[in-house]
């Protein structure tokens, strides 16, 4: 399966209620699948729930396109969050090097870095 078919299955598969805030990005997303789209049906999730539906529209956004800073600052910060730190500091590290300038991302992985200790 393709990540594509993947994607439209997950896209296909989320059920929200027609009142949850994530209801309108979940029809942009259906309509035209992209980082973006994703991304902003993530943030979304993560604020209203339920927070691994966002996790998961952070990850496909990541492989729809994998050099989008935003949805590798957006997944590791989501992974931070759920105490996958491992995993979040490799998706913060990958969305700094492709973003020098995007300060969430460095500020998230500043942060994760810190609390273990690693102050280099």
């Amino acid at each position: 399966m393709t990540d594509a078919e993947t994607l439209s299955g997950w896209l296909a598969a989320v059920v929200l209620p027609e009142d949850h805030p994530g209801h309108g990005p979940l029809r942009a997303a259906r309509r035209a699948p992209s980082a973006d789209s994703l991304c902003e049906l993530g943030v979304t999730l993560m604020s209203h729930g339920p927070a691994s539906l966002g996790q998961a529209a952070f990850r496909h956004a990541t492989l729809l396109d994998p050099a989008s800073a935003r949805a590798h600052g957006n997944l590791g910060s989501a992974l931070k969050a759920a105490g996958d730190l491992v995993a979040a500091e490799l998706h913060l590290a990958q969305s700094v090097a492709l973003d020098p300038a995007r300060a969430a991302s460095w500020a998230a992985l500043a942060d994760l870095r810190s609390r273990r200790g690693d102050y280099a």
